[in-house]
């Protein structure tokens, strides 16, 4: 016979299990409402120090909010168009590079069978499609062509939210008093999801600039556009970067040759090296304090639940959810369970215990 606290402990795993599963369907099947949220709550995050500093300079609220989204739409619409053309441009020029791509190993087989090698090279060729090549890339634009199309929902979202950061310090207070417990674990969430995704912007975007100017000087075509692709998919820890050089290596290839091909993959390879190995640690530190471990199940999980643009969130969704469970002892244990080598600094305290509140006699 089991002691009735293991049993209870048991039960209690139990109901944790199923409400963590119940929690888990209901988020994918609410997917087309989820996804437009957080990433409108994630993008008002990244803008409210903006909203704050023109507030500071004496700008109205509302206005210092409408002039952030403002700001922020025209910098999406004129990248959008300048990504979109590049597309365009590619998408017309697919069958040449494919006619290339034939002749290039039509050359390279009949070379292999001239020294004693035999291969089928009518049945190599029709295998090897540069459009199965660019699936990965395809995947991705196409998560970003579906948060597009509901462009107008996330901005909308989006301005309230900054409209309301003024008033969401004193709503806390008013509704908790001075509850630390309660408070504290919200600000923090707030201010390390905050953080890291201003420094991964920052990054995403020089190296993105890194592979742009990389590829103009080679000489490969739709620079933008592999920048851009960069600057997305750097968001996947991991896996996000190696993605990104595929298709432009292959492209490379094709248009230029195998010399070049490796000047292209030097140029990501050093990119990446010095962005994510050098300068990435010094800026964010263990501040995240998420193992490898956690980082991939959080991409498979977060892919599964919203999809390809669940892989971009998945990060900053598992660093929220870290801390929010550090911040009660009964769930502490999975907090630290999650963090990598040497991360408890990233935790915050332990929390004393609750105090039974002593009722004050009456007069």
């Amino acid at each position: 016979m089991l002691p009735v606290e293991v049993k209870k402990r048991r039960g209690g795993l139990l109901l944790y299990a199923a409400a963590l599963v119940i929690v888990i369907a209901g988020m994918r099947a609410a997917n087309d409402i989820l996804l437009p949220l957080l990433v409108s709550v994630l993008i008002a995050m990244v803008s409210a120090p903006a909203v704050r500093w023109l507030k500071g300079k004496g700008v109205p609220s509302a206005a210092a909010a409408l002039l952030v989204v403002v700001a922020m739409l025209g910098v999406l619409s004129l990248v959008g168009f300048l990504v979109a053309t590049s597309i365009r441009g590619f998408v017309q020029a697919a069958p040449g590079y494919r006619d290339r791509l034939n002749e290039q190993l039509a050359g390279l087989f009949g070379w292999l069978q001239n020294h004693g090698y035999e291969v089928h090279v009518r049945d190599l060729i029709n295998t090897l499609d540069p459009g199965a090549v660019m699936g990965a890339a395809a995947n991705v634009f196409s998560a970003i062509g579906g948060l597009i199309g509901r462009s107008v929902l996330i901005f909308l979202t989006v301005t309230f939210i900054l409209l309301e950061v003024s008033s969401f310090a004193p709503k806390l207070h008013a509704a908790f008093g001075n509850a630390e417990a309660t408070i504290k674990p919200l600000e923090r969430i707030a201010a390390s999801v905050q953080r890291y995704l201003e420094l991964k912007t920052m990054l995403a975007a020089m190296l993105a600039t890194w592979i742009t100017v990389w590829v103009t000087i080679v000489g490969l075509d739709f620079p933008i556009l592999w920048g851009f692709l960069a600057f997305l998919l750097d968001f996947i820890p991991n896996i996000g970067s190696p993605l990104a050089a595929i298709p432009a290596v292959a492209l490379a290839f094709v248009q230029l040759g195998p010399l070049k091909m490796l000047i292209v993959a030097l140029g990501y390879i050093s990119a990446n090296f010095v962005v994510s190995n050098l300068v990435e640690p010094r800026l964010m530190g263990r501040g995240l304090g998420l193992s490898p471990l956690v980082v991939f199940l959080s991409l498979l999980l977060w892919g599964w639940i919203l999809g390809t643009a669940g892989m971009f969130l998945a990060v900053p969704l598992t660093v929220a959810l870290r801390i929010a469970l550090a911040a009660s002892s009964s769930t502490r244990p999975f907090a630290i369970l999650m963090g990598g080598k040497a991360s408890l600094e990233a935790l915050p305290p332990e929390p004393a215990p609750a105090e039974e509140a002593i009722p004050t006699p009456r007069a």
